[in-house]
């Protein structure tokens, strides 16, 4: 199996604060020509991507050997398994029903790509919110989560 390029897009021009100060908007997980959970999905973003950037963190240390990426919103998930000594991560994409979790898809990616595809999509949805004048304090969470991702980043490097 070849190892899949990850993009996560964030819609940088429209997001939305709820009245519980939660930032919602467009997020979803492109794998080659596939969308995760759809090419549409809105969820709340700063919530979420601050949890991708824990959870993926805590799978590149040595101690972790999966990690549980949820969205916010709906039944989704992704799931992170190392393999091949860490050198690549099984990437699954998960619906949770009823009668239990169904494996939609896998992928195979590189760990450091999907990395900094967190750290990207964090960083352009910082700049969207300042620019637009959106400061909660989950904005100042992933900023700080962002730069526990980039000192990581660059000591892999």
């Amino acid at each position: 199996m070849k190892l899949k390029n990850i993009y996560i897009e964030v819609e940088e021009n429209v997001i939305d604060v709820t009245s519980a100060g939660l930032v919602f908007g467009h997020l979803a997980v492109k794998v080659g020509e596939d969308y995760y959970p759809d090419e549409q999905w809105q969820d709340f973003v700063q919530v979420v991507l601050c949890w991708w950037l824990v959870a993926v963190k805590e799978l590149s240390s040595f101690n972790s050997i999966e990690a549980t990426l949820n969205f916010m919103d709906g039944p989704y998930s992704m799931r992170l398994q190392k393999i091949e000594d860490g050198k690549m991560w099984k990437l699954f994409f998960v619906r949770t029903m009823q009668n239990g979790p169904e494996v939609l898809s896998t992928a195979l990616v590189d760990p450091h790509g999907f990395m900094v595809a967190v750290a990207k999509a964090a960083n352009r949805l910082i700049r969207a919110c300042h620019r637009i004048g959106i400061i909660t304090d989950d904005g100042a969470q992933l900023e700080r989560e962002l730069k526990e991702m980039q000192k990581l980043l660059k000591n892999i490097n």
